[in-house]
């Protein structure tokens, strides 16, 4: 069993480097999220090719290794340039894409008090690059669905008495 690496598998230029070790394989086992495993099935489409992991969202190691916190739900109404990338569709617990609620506890949301306002913070950042006027744009309304941040904890990770 031989491994190889490229650099990015969503990218269909870094595909041909696996040309040789992919002619002689059984099979490819991806580690990319799904658009990555979906790219190698098209460029070799004789081979069959396996996940390595599940994708259920687009996060960053939050603590430690194994701890990560969502920011991005590849929505497709990217608004990070108006709201100092700071994401109203993953990181306020409400959801909100067009400013706040009005329903912070200090700098916490009423709905989650271990998770910080996001517009809160948006404005702050705003503020900060003096672009507050940013904050005062109007997007469509979007028919979001499962808006709540998440963080998860992938098996073997958790702690004694903390939960996955």
């Amino acid at each position: 069993m031989e491994a190889d690496c490229v650099e990015r598998q969503c990218d269909m230029e870094f595909l041909s480097e696996l040309q040789d070790k992919v002619a002689e394989a059984d099979c490819v086992l991806s580690m990319a999220c799904g658009a990555g495993i979906q790219y190698i099935a098209e460029r070799y489409p004789d081979k069959p090719v396996y996940p390595a992991v599940d994708t259920t969202f687009i996060g960053v190691n939050k603590e430690e290794v194994g701890h990560y916190e969502e920011r991005c739900r590849a929505c497709g109404n990217c608004v990070l340039g108006e709201t100092g990338g700071i994401c109203p569709v993953t990181m306020c617990a409400k959801g909100l894409f067009n400013g706040p609620c009005g329903g912070t506890s200090g700098e916490s949301c009423e709905v989650n008090p271990d998770q910080p306002c996001a517009w809160r913070q948006i404005y702050e950042r705003l503020a900060a690059q003096d672009r507050l006027d940013s904050i005062l744009k109007i997007s469509e309304p979007q028919e979001w669905t499962g808006t709540v941040p998440r963080t998860t904890v992938q098996p073997g990770y958790e702690k004694e008495g903390q939960g996955g």
